[in-house]
């Protein structure tokens, strides 16, 4: 497996400038295909309104126009600079709809979505403080979610795997196969509860020889614990000195709204370090 098209979402935001440079290194070291997209928004009106409507539609329509001229500022900024990072097969795209649609169809059609933490403090954000976790619930591809502050200038040279036997841990660690074959020190992590162990030490060494076969070595990390499972994951990246966590997403949507697991919640709310989840 190879990250054939990389999506990376436009929006001008705080740590726009971030993805779009990580974006570029990444499409250039897998020789992959980079879509910069950036959505509008635009709301649909109805075609006739009446007379007392006339004022509000006024304002909705300069706002609509505000918006797309961002995405189209977005857009044309992604193309001067992947044309000038020498990059051979990049586009730009300029959605007509609003952001979470927008990255969740052109997603499914991408091996890997680059986002960003959201920002609940941030007064020009254009998206939700929830839309990474309600684009990776929705598509069914890897989502490469970087932190909302500082600059990434390198990562994936340590790994830090979450691993946990369920079928979620199982899809991020192959979702992540080609970012593992080019770190250089890969860490095995299963976080246990003092009376119950998560997997055993069989199944952990099974999985590194899994890992051997696809050309990538290990170490296999098991500790029992009693904190909070999202904390000590965290902490114990920190110890490793790791710059990329790989882990499974655990949610579901409940009516309109957004249900994620504890651990999910902690890491991608909290996380300093790029996070490679998949759910």
């Amino acid at each position: 497996m190879n990250y054939r098209t990389l999506l990376v979402h436009l929006d001008g935001d705080a740590g726009c400038a971030a993805r779009v440079a990580l974006a570029l290194q990444m499409a250039a070291r897998h020789d992959a295909h980079l879509v910069g997209l950036a959505a509008t928004g635009a709301l649909h009106l109805p075609v006739v309104v009446e007379a007392d409507m006339r004022g509000w539609t006024d304002v909705v329509e300069r706002s609509r126009s505000h918006q797309f001229d961002r995405a189209q500022a977005c857009v044309n900024a992604f193309q001067v600079q992947a044309d000038a990072s020498g990059l051979k097969s990049f586009e730009g795209v300029l959605a007509q709809e609003e952001a979470e649609a927008a990255m969740v169809r052109h997603g499914r059609l991408s091996d890997l979505l680059i986002l960003s933490q959201a920002d609940a403090h941030d007064e020009g954000a254009t998206v939700a403080t929830d839309f990474p976790q309600r684009v990776f619930m929705q598509t069914g591809r890897p989502v490469l979610m970087l932190p909302r502050v500082g600059s990434v200038a390198e990562f994936g040279r340590t790994v830090l795997v979450s691993w946990s036997g369920t079928r979620e841990s199982a899809r991020a660690l192959n979702d992540a196969l080609p970012l593992l074959r080019m770190a250089t020190k890969v860490s095995l992590l299963c976080l246990d509860r003092p009376d119950e162990a998560v997997v055993s030490r069989l199944e952990l060494n099974d999985l590194r020889h899994w890992l051997e076969r696809h050309g990538i070595n290990s170490e296999c990390v098991q500790i029992s614990t009693r904190e909070d499972v999202g904390d000590a994951l965290l902490l114990r990246a920190q110890g490793l000195g790791a710059d990329l966590i790989v882990m499974g997403g655990f949610g579901h949507s409940r009516w309109a709204e957004l249900v994620l697991g504890g651990v999910t919640r902690t890491v991608l709310g909290t996380a300093v370090v790029p996070v490679l989840i998949s759910h």
